[in-house]
């Protein structure tokens, strides 16, 4: 009975926070904002990742498991990004931007309110790398030879940088344009990755 009792507390009290979630979410943000009006970003991107890659001699290859040769060594970093906002002449916000994990491999997510008063404003924002993208040797330069299991291999890691290249951010995105926005009002920049471009969103 007591354990019954609990189980319908304990329900109780997770639809009341499910409720309390939505409504939150739905609330309006105008008396939050105290009259003013917001851009917010919000968008991922994959940061870039710079290679440098050597081929092993035979005696280093010997020293590997078979299941882990590779003919081409690579060691990589992803690089950063600094974030400027720019309204009128006054800068507002500079932050950098780094990729998620502990190795910052994984994808940017990036969640920022800029508040500004209601009117027409003309804003900025850039992303641009902070780290130089030219590594000493890339995999893609040194040739593939063979075409046994580790030759497979180095062809499918190959492939997979090349696709990683595809997907990263630019090293440079600039978003410059004259916005009027209402009290009260959101207005979303969102990253197009097909177009590799940022965008207003007015419409949330």
């Amino acid at each position: 009975m007591i354990r019954a009792v609990r189980g319908i507390v304990g329900g109780l009290v997770v639809a009341a926070g499910g409720v309390a979630t939505a409504w939150l979410s739905a609330a309006p943000i105008r008396p939050v904002l105290g009259g003013r009006a917001v851009v917010r970003l919000v968008w991922s991107g994959r940061p870039e990742r710079i290679d440098e890659c050597r081929r092993l001699t035979d005696a280093e290859l010997e020293a590997v498991p078979a299941h882990m040769r590779l003919r081409v060594k690579c060691e990589g970093r992803t690089v950063p990004y600094a974030l400027r906002v720019v309204v009128g002449d006054r800068e507002v916000f500079l932050d950098t931007l780094r990729g998620g994990g502990a190795r910052h491999d994984r994808p940017i997510h990036l969640f920022q309110d800029i508040a500004l008063d209601p009117g027409e404003h003309r804003v900025r924002i850039t992303v641009e790398r902070l780290d130089s993208a030219a590594a000493a040797v890339t995999a893609d330069s040194l040739p593939i030879e063979g075409t046994n299991a580790v030759g497979g291999r180095e062809g499918r890691e190959a492939e997979e940088r090349a696709r990683a290249r595809r997907e990263a951010l630019p090293p440079r995105l600039v978003l410059d344009q004259r916005l009027r926005i209402e009290a009260g009002a959101v207005v979303l920049v969102r990253y197009d990755p097909d177009r590799k471009a940022l965008w207003f969103d007015p419409g949330g």
